[in-house]
């Protein structure tokens, strides 16, 4: 799990934890795809995971308490 911080350091952050293996699929949050001020993160976080790990999955959860199923429904 990486968490991120909605700041200047996000793209860095994910970026060091998508290369540090590979992997299946990569979740991610509701907490950054449900706020509208960041949309613009949103998009950078997924096109990061397509540069960065191509062969992963990209699932979404609903909250932290359901990232094992949002990953499961796509392994």
């Amino acid at each position: 799990m990486t968490l991120v911080v909605f700041d200047e350091t996000a793209e860095e952050t994910l970026t060091t934890a998508l290369d540090a293996r590979p992997w299946d699929v990569v979740v991610v949050g509701g907490g950054i795809r449900k706020t509208e001020a960041l949309l613009p993160l949103f998009e950078r976080i997924v096109n990061l995971i397509r540069r960065h790990a191509p062969q992963a999955a990209i699932a979404f959860n609903a909250h932290g308490g359901d990232s094992v199923d949002a990953a499961l429904r796509l392994l």
